[in-house]
């Protein structure tokens, strides 16, 4: 078969084959007639079912199709598509970016598809390849979080165009420009270091935060143990609590941060959603504290986030809709080439 040669020491027979064939199909114009799994076998002196395995991957992957009675067929490039990879949950960015990335596909008449739960375990390297499996060659491709690192071949090897979106703790698991990945950063330390700044300007010195998600692995525990050093402040671990995203949850929390306030005191918190704000706000009025006299109340979100409250309240808005703006203009660009951004509070970058 014209183009398709197996001489590589250093792979398998078999991805081999699934390589040479997805290039050729590739090349080919929609609906060209691709040989037979038998013409391939003979032609290439390989068996045929090694052959069959090859195509059927293929075809899951959207390269060739199959009509009985008629053969198999270049697929061409199918409906432009930008997938959105996500560990699994909840995150507690992911619907405001979400709403971003929809917003400016439509307006590109591009489809955004979400693979989401693909760690099928407790750990990171628990990764559900059966999922991945499912991308295209040469797809385009948004990350969050830090639970790739382990199949970052995987993107090399299918060639993906792969744009990471980095809450500031990624950084120290991958080099996403040594890989030719685009990076979109948000200053989540800078934006914390804000909020500290204006607390320590009200007294405060011990402050506690209140975020969701991984208790140390957090993008958002890592920025604020470095604001907090950058501020000349301490880290107390006492004062970092994990909560789910639900107001109750963050009542619970809080409720029990205050019942052991003696031994773990603090003069200020920050949450880092305004359903954990509202849930620790209930816990305060319940132990009728003083509010900001006592306890300085802030949070990471703007202030369309949040509901009127009778006392001051120290915010700052995380550039989420921004990211996602531009993790869309950044794939779909035609000269595409690697890209690095930074933004830092929203409106800025």
């Amino acid at each position: 078969m014209v183009g398709i040669k197996l001489n590589n020491k250093t792979q398998s027979l078999h991805n081999q084959l699934i390589d040479e064939i997805r290039q050729y199909a590739l090349g080919q114009a929609p609906g060209t007639r691709l040989p037979s799994e038998n013409d391939l076998s003979q032609s290439l002196g390989i068996a045929r079912m090694t052959v069959s395995r090859a195509m059927n991957q293929l075809a899951g992957e959207g390269i060739i199709y199959r009509e009985r009675g008629r053969g198999t067929f270049a697929a061409g490039q199918s409906e432009p598509t930008i997938y959105l990879i996500l560990p699994g949950g909840s995150p507690e960015f992911s619907r405001d970016i979400g709403v971003a990335l929809r917003e400016r596909s439509q307006e590109q008449n591009i489809r955004l598809e979400v693979i989401n739960q693909v760690i099928a375990g407790q750990r990171y390297t628990d990764i559900d390849m059966t999922a991945l499996k499912k991308l295209p060659f040469r797809s385009r491709v948004i990350l969050t979080g830090n639970w790739f690192h382990h199949v970052v071949d995987f993107f090399q090897q299918r060639q993906c165009r792969v744009l990471l979106i980095n809450f500031r703790n990624e950084r120290y698991f991958i080099d996403s420009a040594s890989l030719g990945w685009s990076l979109i950063e948000t200053d989540l330390t800078g934006i914390i270091i804000k909020i500290i700044r204006n607390l320590q300007e009200h007294g405060c010195r011990r402050i506690a935060m209140l975020q969701s998600g991984n208790h140390y692995m957090s993008s958002t525990s890592h920025s604020f143990r470095e604001a907090l050093k950058q501020c000349g402040l301490e880290f107390f671990p006492e004062l970092l609590f994990t909560s789910p995203r639900s107001v109750n949850d963050a009542f619970n929390h809080m409720d029990m941060a205050l019942q052991l306030r003696r031994r773990f005191p603090f003069d200020a918190f920050i949450a880092s959603t305004a359903p954990l704000l509202n849930g620790a706000l209930q816990a305060m009025q319940y132990h009728q504290i003083r509010i900001p006299d006592e306890i300085w109340p802030a949070a990471l979100c703007g202030r369309g986030e949040l509901g009127t409250y009778p006392f001051p309240l120290i915010t700052a808005s995380l550039p989420f809709r921004e990211c996602g703006l531009k993790a869309i203009d950044t794939l779909c660009r035609e000269d595409y080439r690697q890209e690095h951004y930074i933004f830092k509070e929203t409106g800025q970058s």
